[in-house]
């Protein structure tokens, strides 16, 4: 199996890491420092994150109910 010699540097289970730490525990935010969804490689997790990222921005609880939906 041949890989692409262009494909970025990522870790799928890195990026899942980040967003189940942050749904469990939303004071991770703070200690993210300045990650942007655009850093995800993985378009799914970009969107959930950005999304994570506007719900925070309005106060509202993130959790794992309401992220499933």
């Amino acid at each position: 199996m041949k890989l692409a010699a262009n494909l970025p540097a990522h870790s799928p289970e890195s990026e899942e890491s980040l967003i189940a730490t942050l749904i469990i525990d939303n004071s991770f935010f703070n200690k993210c420092g300045s990650i942007d969804p655009e850093d995800l490689y993985i378009v799914k997790h970009q969107i959930i994150y950005r999304t994570m990222l506007m719900m925070r921005s309005r106060g509202d609880n993130i959790d794992p109910i309401v992220t499933g939906k």
